[in-house]
Formats: C-alpha cells, sequence, structure tokens
C-alpha cells in the first residue's frame, strides 16, 4: 500500500499545483464545453469528452474540484474551447448535463484572474458565470416510508412540521426534498452550525436580520435583494427544537411583506419546519427574558406566525436507528419525561463508577460530554498517549467564514491509530458520523483510515462552503461567500452532546460527570446508540433529576397526538 500511496499522493500534488487556486475553473470549462455547438458531434469533441470525464471522475476519487485544463489560469491551447471572449451559451440543456445546476440561456463563462491566495467572490449579474453550489445528494437506496412520502408530496404546497423522536429520518427526508424538488427553495437554520450541517444558512443571514430584530422592525424592513424573497417557493428550517417564537414571527412578518405575494401569510411561501421539540431548546438570554414574556414560551409554536399559519403535522415514527422494542420504549420515556425508576435501570445496569482515558482507548467506544472542555481534554489526553509526534493538518480558511461555525480543528493533530470521525457523507463508503481508526498518514496531502468493516479508504481535503442565497436569472441559488479546507475528521474518542445531535454511534459512553443543563439533553445522548449493548454510563446512575423536559412541549406534543416513539 505505502508504494501505491506514494505514487498516488505525488500525483495529487501535482494535480494541486496545477490547479492554482481555481477552484471555480471545472464549472466554467463545463460551460466552455457546451459553448460549441459547431464541434459537439464530431469525434474530436467526443474525444475529449471522454478523457475529460474520466479525468474528472479521477480528481472526485482524490478529492480535488479545481480546474484540469488550467495550470497558472491560462487555457491551454489543446482545450476545447478557449475561454477569453467565450459567448453566450445557446445550449444550456448540456451545461445543465455536464454539472451546472443553474446554467440558463444568459450565462456565460467568463475568465478569471489568477490569485494570490485570496478568495474571489464571483460576480453575481445574471450574465456572470456563477458557481453555484451543488444541492445535497439523495441518499441512494433508501426507501421512504408512507408517512415520507406524504410529506414529499405536501412540501412546497402547504405549510408542515415535520417532527419525531432521534432516528427516525428528519435528516434524511429534508435532503432528500431539497436534492430532489423543483421548487425555488431555501434552507436556513437558527444556528450557524445546524445551517452548515443542513447545507443553508442562518434565518438572520437570509433575512437579513440583526442579532436583535423584533418582528415590529422585520415588518418594515427594506430586503437587501428584493427578488430573493419575491421568487422564493418553499422555505425549509431546519432543528426547529431550537427556533424562537419571536424569530418565527420575523420570518412571517417579511415574507408577508415581501414575499411572491404580499399581504399573505408568510407571503405566499410555503414553510417546512423540521426538527423535535422534546431535544435541545432554543436560547433565550437575561437580557430577552423581558421582551420575550410575550409570548407563552420561546418556543416556535407559541408564535403568531405558527398558530395561525396552518401547519399540517407529520409526526414520524419508524426508527431507523434502533430496533429493540425495549430500548426504544425506555427512550421514548426519556424523551417526553415520563420514565420511571424502573425505567431508568434498564440504563443504570450500565453504570461504570470510573472510565480512564485507556479504557475509552482500547474499547474503541466515544465518549459523549456535557461540556466541550471535557471532550477536548480526553481527545487530547488520548493523543499524546499515543507513540510517536502528532501530524497537524492545518485547514485553508477564504472568504466570509465565521470562527463559530468551523466543521472541525483547524489544527488538526493527527497519529496512527488515532480515532476519528468522518463528518461528510461519501456514499457508499461512509457517512456523517462513522467512526474510523487513522492507519497511515501522508503530511499535508490525507490519511488512510480503517473503516468499521475493515476497509481501508483514503481522506483527502474536503471543502466546507459558507453560502449566501442569491438571484440568478430568476431563480434563488446558493453561491459561495467563503470556504473551509481541512480534513473532514474530527478525534473521536470523545464529543460533545451537542456535536453528537444527528450522530450514530455502535458503542460509547455518557459521561455524566457534569449535570446535564438544558431540556432534552439526555435524550440527544442517550439516542444515539443503536443498542443497549453499546452504550456505558459514567460516573453515576442516571437520577429523575437529569431528565429535564419542558413542560409546555410536553403538551404541544400531546396535543399533536404524537406517540412517545
Amino acid at each position: 500500500m505505502t508504494s501505491a500511496s506514494k505514487m498516488f499522493n505525488e500525483a495529487k500534488g501535482l494535480l494541486r499545483q496545477l490547479r492554482d487556486n481555481h477552484r471555480w475553473l471545472t464549472e466554467q470549462h463545463r460551460l466552455w464545453i457546451a459553448d460549441d455547438p459547431q464541434g459537439a458531434n464530431d469525434s474530436t469533441f467526443a474525444h475529449r469528452m471522454g478523457l475529460f470525464s474520466l479525468i474528472e471522475q479521477a480528481l472526485r476519487c482524490a478529492g480535488l474540484t479545481g480546474c484540469i485544463w488550467a495550470p497558472g489560469g491560462r487555457c491551454p491551447q489543446d482545450a476545447p474551447v478557449i475561454c477569453d471572449g467565450c459567448t453566450e451559451s445557446d445550449r444550456p440543456e448540456q451545461a445543465v448535463q455536464l454539472g451546472m445546476n443553474d446554467a440558463t440561456s444568459n450565462t456565460v463563462a467568463r475568465p478569471l484572474q489568477p490569485q494570490s491566495g485570496e478568495w474571489s467572490r464571483p460576480a453575481t449579474t445574471e450574465s456572470s458565470g456563477l458557481y453555484v453550489a451543488p444541492r445535497p445528494e439523495p441518499f441512494p437506496n433508501f426507501e421512504l416510508t408512507p408517512d415520507m412520502a406524504g410529506v414529499l408530496d405536501r412540501l412546497g404546497h402547504t405549510n408542515a412540521l415535520v417532527t419525531g423522536a432521534g432516528g427516525t429520518g428528519k435528516t434524511i427526508l429534508l435532503n432528500q426534498y431539497h436534492a430532489t424538488t423543483d421548487h425555488q427553495v431555501a434552507v436556513v437554520a437558527p444556528t450557524g452550525v445546524a445551517a452548515l450541517n443542513s447545507g443553508g444558512v442562518t434565518i438572520h443571514s437570509y433575512f437579513g436580520f440583526h442579532k436583535d430584530i423584533r418582528p415590529e422592525e422585520a415588518a418594515t424592513k427594506s430586503p437587501r435583494n428584493p427578488d430573493l424573497y419575491r421568487n422564493l417557493g418553499s422555505l425549509i428550517i431546519d432543528e426547529a427544537s431550537m427556533l424562537r417564537a419571536d424569530l418565527l414571527d420575523c420570518v412571517e412578518v417579511s415574507l408577508r411583506k415581501n414575499g411572491p405575494k404580499p399581504g399573505h401569510p408568510f407571503g405566499g411561501v410555503a414553510v417546512g419546519l423540521f426538527g423535535d421539540p422534546y431535544q435541545l431548546p432554543p436560547v433565550v438570554t437575561n437580557e430577552e427574558a423581558a421582551f420575550m414574556a410575550r409570548y407563552p414560551s420561546p418556543h416556535f409554536f407559541s408564535s403568531e406566525a405558527y398558530r395561525t399559519g396552518g401547519f399540517t403535522t407529520t409526526s414520524l415514527v419508524k426508527p431507523f436507528r434502533q430496533s429493540n422494542d425495549g430500548f426504544l420504549q425506555v427512550l421514548g420515556a426519556v424523551r417526553d419525561g415520563s420514565a420511571t425508576a424502573a425505567d431508568l435501570e434498564l440504563f443504570n445496569e450500565r453504570v461504570q463508577p470510573k472510565v480512564s482515558a485507556a479504557q475509552v482507548r482500547e474499547s474503541d467506544s466515544t465518549m459523549l460530554t456535557t461540556h466541550n472542555a471535557q471532550a477536548n481534554t480526553m481527545n487530547r489526553t488520548i493523543l499524546d498517549s499515543l507513540p510517536g509526534t502528532p501530524s497537524v493538518f492545518r485547514a485553508t480558511i477564504s472568504g466570509d467564514f465565521p470562527p463559530n461555525r468551523y466543521p472541525t480543528d483547524t489544527n488538526l493533530a493527527l497519529k496512527p491509530r488515532a480515532k476519528v470521525m468522518l463528518i461528510t457523507n461519501n456514499m457508499p463508503h461512509w457517512v456523517n458520523g462513522t467512526t474510523a481508526v487513522v492507519a497511515e498518514i501522508e503530511p499535508e496531502v490525507g490519511v488512510w483510515v480503517t473503516l468499521p468493516d475493515g476497509r481501508n479508504a483514503f481522506v483527502s481535503h474536503y471543502t466546507w462552503d459558507q453560502v449566501d442565497y442569491q438571484v440568478l436569472n430568476g431563480r434563488i441559488v446558493p453561491v459561495p461567500v467563503g470556504e473551509f479546507q481541512q480534513l473532514p475528521l474530527r478525534l473521536a474518542w470523545a464529543v460533545t452532546i451537542h456535536k453528537a445531535q444527528g450522530l450514530t454511534l455502535d458503542r460509547g459512553i455518557v459521561n455524566l460527570e457534569r449535570r446535564v443543563f438544558a431540556p432534552g439533553q439526555l435524550y440527544v445522548a442517550l439516542s444515539r446508540f443503536r443498542t443497549l449493548d453499546g452504550l456505558t454510563i459514567t460516573p453515576r446512575a442516571i437520577s429523575k433529576a437529569d431528565i429535564r423536559v419542558d413542560e409546555v412541549v410536553r403538551r404541544f406534543m400531546e396535543a399533536l397526538h404524537e406517540p412517545a416513539i
């Protein structure tokens, strides 16, 4: 493997030099090819297209997304089309087939100037060759339940709340809709981390709201780009459990003024809320408490917008993460706060008073902690205990990418035998949350990891886009305004419960050394595990005091006749 990997990585290094910071040029070349109607059917064009496809596939496998024809930013003479003076595409359907999701008859390829380490935001006029962030890939071979299929039929046509316990497919369903819908759709979330995970932007960013926006101000605020709201057909809000009532009211009054149907609820935009109110709640600071007293609770369902919005509700009930009925029943009781002492005994039989760093390392477990400091200390302790000097991979950050949204460490220290979590989807090889062990490190290039099924896989740099929705030829599209490039890994001997939301674990330890401090926090931790056999609790038993459920949420969910499991 060593000699093959050396050759592979030397080739990757050469390709990385050739691309010379031009991450946009692959999309530009696709347009240039489509702009050559005369050569579309001749053998030379067909031959070059075949070579392009093979090279592009190799680049994708290598984890690169840059230009393959333009070292130093200049097209070679044998490129299918030279960028200088290129004309408007009169074959937009080919451009779409070649990967430009939103190419139209007004989309042209413009030459790009070389950059010297600085990331340049592309032009945003309708005549620009604008790079558009791709939509998420639908999960392959995933069979939708009848409830899921019904939701897909309604999204984009009516306001809908999609809820359900952890592991019932809410994220899969959101991605499926986003990947396949023909509606003009924007995906937003209450927090930056949630927005990055769902491939969208924060609510504040999309609507141009400042931090302390109030509905009265949002109702009169002039939009920065009226077409961004006038053309909107469907708005998806992920992680709705963290969505505050006043923020949803701000969204409603803003769209009522600026949406496609002014004066109508949400301006005629169909809103889809995804989330489990029993999980992590919205945050209200002491300074905001007086204002929020106008609402029965801070949750989205206490807003005027939700109360009058005519939302249909679908509770997803089929569990995809767990299969044991007894485990599911007790998880449901922890979720809604009805767990008895007998229920908790199912978990407390698995208490281990002391768990050392060495035990975590040797048991192939992931520890879930309530606080960041605990997770960081455990990861650093175990990494230091491994032999050798760590290799440090440094992130490349460009454009507008706030530090609180970094998906992993900017300086990622790794050693052979380090336990890591893959934090992207690369199906069918791995999904977000798959744990692996570092087998071999290629400094500055990537790492070989051993996956749970014993297969080896090479992990190279991945680019996360920080996007901003813009209007291109009448369509709302996500356009990158910043990027974070790093290995899609984080150390996985320990992670916080907050960062574990959405993950699935086969084996792990819930650390209750420090008390849970938020409603739903314990449920999120326990519901990450596929089976009871993979769960250990330390250093003490779970008590009823650890099960924190907001009574307002319980009444709301009971009114929906939503089962606990």
